[in-house]
């Protein structure tokens, strides 16, 4: 499976600014984009009223897809600051995740532990009971070694808990040990679940339909030249009043 996160670490610097984020530059698209209507709409449709109306058929909507557009970015905007959350969630999940890995697979914890039968231990019965316990445990928290990903970068799309080992059936005898030792791993392993899912879920905010994507990137540039058509219609439609005033005199 491919690594989800595995392009953070790729090209990190690789990034520039696109024209329609440069306000200098959409300044300079709406003024060209106002003397070429000018210079063409206006010997276009001279003095044809009609001609003028149609005009709202056109910049209306590629005002619409302006709007859009803007719609769009607020939601990309909006979904990586929480996709920048969850990834700090399944990185603190995952870190802890290992931290109990390496911690109850270690020779020297108590799960993993040889354990010596003394004056004071339980009756022969209750003992190997747990010790059972203890032996299940760890031989589980190993068998989670080949299962937890090491690093966020390495955890793959379709990490579930439904592949994990089965955890042991314990007895009950062996005090809370174990039983909160597998708890906070579980735990652990929902929290990565958890970010993955939501992680995945704004990921694919970004890929929405080509016309969505269309107007979100030149959405600024529909609006400048759907206003430089719209300013032009009020010269246009001016310059009629004008001629039917003279004309009137």
């Amino acid at each position: 499976m491919v690594p989800l996160m595995s392009n953070l670490t790729q090209h990190p610097m690789d990034f520039s600014y696109p024209l329609t984020a440069n306000p200098f530059a959409l300044v300079l698209v709406f003024a060209g984009a106002l003397a070429l209507s000018h210079a063409v709409l206006l010997p276009l449709l001279a003095f044809n009223e009609l001609r003028w109306h149609a005009l709202d058929y056109l910049w209306l909507p590629m005002v619409l897809l302006g709007v859009l557009g803007g719609a769009q970015q607020n939601r990309v905007e909006i979904s990586n600051a929480f996709r920048g959350a969850w990834e700090h969630q399944l990185r603190g999940s995952l870190a802890e995740a290992n931290r109990l890995l390496k911690y109850h697979t270690s020779d020297q914890t108590y799960l993993c532990q040889k354990a010596t039968r003394s004056e004071y231990s339980p009756p022969p019965q209750i003992f190997e009971q747990i010790e059972r316990d203890r032996i299940e445990t760890c031989k589980w928290f190993k068998e989670l070694q080949q299962f937890v990903p090491q690093s966020p970068e390495s955890v793959p799309k379709g990490f579930s808990l439904k592949e994990m080992p089965r955890p042991p059936s314990l007895s009950g005898h062996s005090g809370s040990g174990p039983e909160d030792a597998i708890e906070n791993m579980r735990s652990s392993l929902k929290g990565v679940v958890e970010a993955l899912a939501e992680i995945q879920t704004h990921t694919a905010e970004k890929e929405s339909p080509f016309m969505i994507q269309l107007a979100k990137y030149y959405g600024p540039l529909l609006v400048c030249f759907a206003l430089a058509i719209r300013i032009t219609k009020v010269t246009g439609e001016a310059r009629i009043k004008r001629r039917k005033l003279v004309n009137a005199g």
